[in-house]
């Protein structure tokens, strides 16, 4: 048996979209290779190839050594709510990273769909997910046109400000909702 004074670390990922390794090279007989596999935004480590799942170790060089690290993409979940007695919603679920979602809503009888809780009004909508995103529908009632000539306003829509430094959308109803959809005046959170 030949034994070798140096052996070569090899590291491979199984797609360089999702993340990238360090750590390979030529190492002495029996030193320590520390290797590190760093995902990229929206994708996990699954595991290396020989089985290990974590970011960094620290392997002994006593051989030549080829390692894969596989990542995937991460799952998010797309909550969308609005009023039951005024509509319905769909497009709802856990999706992963970069998936493209189409989302809708669907008003009742004597309602009609003004906007999503984020400021936008397309519908059917597609959403491409990059994080949890929390949406709601904003039904209002149709107007007829007595009303409209009374002075009541037949739209009524989303106020945007910036308070420190970032937007938030102040709906109708009272609800404030950040950049990205979520509830900011809810009483399980603190944004504000």
């Amino acid at each position: 048996t030949v034994v070798s004074d140096a052996y070569t670390v090899t590291l491979k990922v199984n797609d360089p979209v999702m993340g990238k390794v360090d750590g390979a090279g030529t190492y002495a007989a029996g030193s320590k290779a520390t290797i590190t596999a760093t995902p990229n935004d929206g994708y996990k480590l699954t595991q290396w190839s020989d089985g290990s799942t974590s970011l960094q170790r620290t392997i002994t060089v006593n051989r030549d050594i080829e390692l894969t690290a596989i990542f995937e993409a991460k799952i998010y979940k797309l909550t969308l709510t609005c009023e039951s007695d005024k509509g319905t919603v769909s497009g709802a679920g856990s999706y992963r990273y970069g998936s493209e979602v189409t989302i809708e809503a669907r008003p009742k009888t004597g309602y009609r769909f003004e906007y999503w809780s984020d400021g936008d009004d397309t519908n059917p909508r597609s959403i491409i997910i990059n994080g949890d995103i929390s949406l709601e529908a904003v039904f209002l009632e149709e107007h007829t046109g007595i009303e409209a000539v009374s002075g009541q306003p037949s739209v009524v829509s989303p106020q945007k400000i910036m308070m420190g430094g970032h937007l938030y959308i102040i709906m109708p109803n009272g609800k404030i909702y950040d950049a990205t959809g979520r509830l900011a005046n809810d009483s399980n959170t603190s944004t504000l």
